[in-house]
């Protein structure tokens, strides 16, 4: 888990050119979750995005049915 404070991410990728900031988070999402559906969805992308980070979302079934579908997205976030 990547943070300092009650709000942490799963993952998040540290930039290859400055090991002291992340280039990435990835929220991840495996169907289990009881949280709230605003608060996953909505509030966490948004502060995400409102401090500068990029982000993107990964589903566990996407993730175990087209790992390489995943990594590629992933290799394009990094580069957009």
């Amino acid at each position: 888990l990547v943070g300092t404070s009650e709000f942490r991410l799963p993952v998040a990728i540290v930039h290859a050119g400055n090991a002291h900031q992340y280039a990435l988070a990835i929220l991840c999402d495996d169907g289990s979750s009881l949280g709230d559906t605003y608060e996953d969805h909505i509030h966490v992308p948004n502060v995400l995005q409102h401090r500068g980070w990029k982000h993107l979302r990964v589903h566990a079934r996407e993730w175990h049915r087209q790992r390489d579908r995943v990594i590629e997205r992933i290799r394009e976030a990094l580069a957009a």
